[in-house]
This record gives C-alpha cells, sequence and structure tokens, in this order.
C-alpha cells in the first residue's frame, strides 16, 4: 500500500523517521514517502492509498484537513504528549501494535468542524472556545515545560496551569445560537466541540462521537467551578475523575462575544474577532480504527 507518511519528530515520543519506514515496509507498506513537518503541503503530491498521521494533535490535523473530500483514508500514529484525537477515536497501544493491524482495520468516517470569524475561515477537529481553555493555552505556552519530562508529567504540569487559571478566572457573557435556538449566559468554559477533549487531555464531553455529524456545545458557568476544580485536581492526581456539564448538540452554532478563543490548539486574540459561525462537515474523511 502506497503511503505518505506526515512524521513531527519533534512530537516527543523518541521514535525516528528511519525506525517508522522500516516498520511500514516490514508490515508490506511502501513504497513510503516520508513528508516532514515543513513539507506538509506536498501530502497528496504522489498519490498515496493512505496517509498516516505520525506525531500530536497539530499532526494529525494538518493530515485531516488534507485528505478531507478526496477519499483517501487516513491512519493515525500517536506520538504527541495529548493524543486527544486518537484516544477519541479508541486508538491507542504500541506504535508496531497499531501498523501491525491496519490490515484488518476498519474505516471510521470523522467529522470536521468549520469556524468562520473576521479573519477568515479554519477547520478543527479538536474544538474552539473561549474561557478557561484558551487562557489555559496561553498561560503554558507563557512558561515552556522541560522537555526531558515524559507524556505524563507533561501533562500534569499542564493542568496544574489550568487550574491556577481556573482559580482567577472571571465568567464571561455570551450569547449563542444554536439551530436557530438563541441563548446567553455569563460562562467560565465555552467549548464547542467535535470530540470528548480538548487541551491535555481534559475531557469535558466523554460522551462525545466525533462521527455523529454533531458538535456538543459544553459550558460551565460561575456554580461548576469547583466540579471543574476538582475534576483537574483529579487529573493532577492521576485519578479517574470526571465532569458532567451542561452540553447541547447541534450542527450550526453562533456565538458572540468573543475577545480570545482557541481553534484547536491555536489562539486567536482580538477585540475585534466578533462574531463566529461555527459548522459541521459530517464525515468529512475516514479513520482506520
Amino acid at each position: 500500500m502506497k503511503i505518505s507518511l506526515l512524521f513531527n519528530e519533534s512530537a516527543g515520543d523518541g521514535v525516528s523517521s528511519e525506525w517508522l519506514c522500516e516498520t511500514l515496509k516490514k508490515n508490506g507498506h511502501g513504497p513510503v514517502h516520508l513528508i516532514e513537518k515543513d513539507d506538509f503541503e506536498d501530502v497528496l503530491r504522489d498519490s498515496p492509498e493512505l496517509v498516516v498521521a505520525a506525531g500530536g494533535d497539530g499532526t494529525v490535523r494538518r493530515a485531516a484537513e488534507a485528505v478531507a473530500g478526496c477519499g483517501i483514508p487516513m491512519a493515525i500514529l500517536p506520538l504527541g504528549t495529548a493524543n486527544n484525537i486518537a484516544k477519541s477515536v479508541g486508538i491507542d497501544g504500541s506504535i508496531a501494535k497499531l501498523i501491525e493491524g491496519w490490515d484488518g482495520a476498519n474505516r471510521r468516517p470523522l467529522d470536521l468542524g468549520i469556524v468562520r470569524g473576521a479573519w477568515g475561515k479554519n477547520r478543527f477537529l479538536e474544538g474552539v472556545g473561549g474561557g478557561l481553555i484558551p487562557a489555559g493555552i496561553a498561560a503554558i505556552k507563557a512558561e515552556p515545560g522541560d522537555d526531558n519530562q515524559d507524556a505524563d508529567e507533561r501533562v500534569a504540569r499542564a493542568v496544574r496551569g489550568y487550574r491556577d487559571v481556573l482559580s482567577r478566572l472571571e465568567p464571561r457573557r455570551w450569547t449563542l445560537t444554536l439551530d436557530g435556538t438563541r441563548m446567553e449566559g455569563e460562562f467560565l468554559i465555552l467549548e464547542v466541540l467535535n470530540i470528548r477533549s480538548v487541551g491535555p487531555n481534559i475531557v469535558l464531553f466523554p460522551d462525545a462521537d466525533p462521527s455523529d455529524g454533531y458538535l456538543s456545545v459544553v459550558t460551565a458557568e460561575e456554580e461548576h467551578r469547583e466540579e471543574v476544580a476538582d475534576y483537574l485536581h483529579c487529573l493532577i492526581d492521576r485519578r479517574d475523575g470526571r465532569v458532567s456539564l451542561p452540553t447541547r448538540l447541534a450542527r450550526q452554532v453562533e456565538i458572540q462575544g468573543w475577545g480570545e478563543i482557541h481553534v484547536d490548539d491555536r489562539l486567536l486574540r482580538s477585540p475585534e474577532i466578533g462574531t463566529v459561525s461555527i459548522d459541521i462537515e459530517a464525515a468529512a474523511l475516514d479513520v482506520l480504527v
């Protein structure tokens, strides 16, 4: 099987491109067109039969954007810290075992979100939101961690940052329109999700289905602050925990009142963000599971 391999060596799992290519060939896959981080626009150049995203969530998103609508399936080799997308579709285990399993794998449809605003248009796989998540992303980027930490330690450090942000976060007023129904409120968290988790494995809606053709709109108000803080504490201590926050499903979402938002792991900051519209592109691509 002809493969385009998108590889982000800096994702942090100690896997080399040479080992990956050799393992793919040992399992009968090839030729392999290796595409490293700075050349991701070449994904479809050699007409691959499968596009493999080997890296973190950013690598997976860029691969998904490349294959959306073209009929070529995507496989995920999770090498990042959070690996939110892989975990949301049940992809887990050693890289070698995942590759061995492709021959008998199923193709699962995967939705993509589309967000439009004054800046233009972006696709997303994880989510778009305001409040805690973009504030947490900004805090973590301002204080980079130790590159020598393993993935679990990096996740715990990041969650501690989110917990600290939550302790001083003020609710913000937003107006939402969900499939034509208008609502408003003052929220600590406002997330429009395609998958169950964002950031450092923060699961905001455990039942989110990235194949159902719906967006999951999750909100948290002041009354939910303690519940969210307790959940973050569980993550830091590596204990089981979950939140049960108000959630509504919708195909089209419009939100007014944005000032700072995230689109997956990217931050947008502007007093002129204004109204944002968010739609779902159902079954935009297939992923091997």
